[in-house]
């Protein structure tokens, strides 16, 4: 109760004042859209979750992020093109979850920028497009009225089968590419991580980064990380973080370390 009274109490004293929204770093102007339902299942704790994200395809770029930032962005553009205040963007978020992780594909140097963080720390890292030694298997299904074709691969540490199109895009989501076609689908043979598109439309519309200071690391460094935060939280903060933790009445901390959801989609 206490709790949502401070809530209340922040949001009718600071809510009216202006949000302060990051600057956006155009990467390119996109053609096309995908959307997809993302889903991860942890074995370890039995649950599974789901979100949506948003592939822009443009000449140039390609972004792979999250569809409640995207939305978000274009309710701020279209309804507050002279700013919003903290109450106003505090409600549109309210169910979209907008995340700023991305997967930013150069498609004429043929490298991949990931941006992502592990707590409130925000990472970066570069890595040259993937080889994923796709086979092309027999078999085909439907997916947002296109007839898709069957590959299979394995790939950091994962078997995956995606289902490509007939829509002459080397991309996908994620880092996925490398196939005749868009991908429209992936799933592991676990059925762990599955991938799947579920609205395909043109576009005309202005996309790239928010203006963030990230760190720069690499792909291994980066996985560590985020391993040791989800799997042992507490110590892993208590040996990476400048934030104060809470302490008991001895001054011990007093913060679980029980592991977080958790099923990494690269393994090796």
């Amino acid at each position: 109760m206490l709790g949502l009274i401070a809530q209340a109490q922040y949001m009718g004293s600071l809510g009216n004042k202006p949000a302060k929204l990051g600057k956006r770093i155009p990467l390119d102007r996109s053609f096309m859209e995908c959307v997809y339902s993302y889903k991860v299942h942890d074995p370890i704790d039995g649950r599974t979750r789901e979100e949506f994200k948003i592939l822009e395809i443009g000449n140039n770029y390609s972004q792979y992020s999250s569809y409640g930032a995207y939305q978000v962005d274009s309710i701020i553009k279209l309804h507050y093109p002279d700013g919003l205040t903290k109450n106003e963007y505090y409600y549109l978020r309210q169910g979209r979850n907008p995340t700023l992780e991305s997967v930013v594909k150069n498609l004429e140097q043929k490298v991949i920028n990931v941006y992502d963080y592990v707590f409130i720390d925000d990472y970066e890292y570069c890595e040259d497009f993937p080889i994923i030694s796709w086979k092309l298997e027999p078999g085909t299904v439907t997916i947002c009225g296109q007839v898709c074709h069957k590959a299979t691969a394995r790939f950091r540490g994962r078997n995956w089968t995606a289902w490509y199109s007939d829509i002459p895009q080397n991309n996908g989501p994620w880092k996925f590419c490398n196939l005749p076609g868009l991908i429209l689908k992936v799933e592991d043979d676990k059925k762990e991580q599955i991938f799947e598109a579920i609205q395909i439309r043109n576009s005309d519309k202005e996309f790239g980064l928010i203006k963030l200071k990230r760190e720069k690391t690499t792909r291994e460094k980066y996985n560590k990380a985020l391993a040791d935060y989800k799997t042992t939280p507490r110590s892993f903060l208590m040996g990476n973080s400048n934030i104060p933790l809470p302490t008991d009445a001895n001054g011990k901390v007093d913060m679980p370390n029980d592991r977080l959801f958790f099923n990494p989609i690269e393994l090796e």
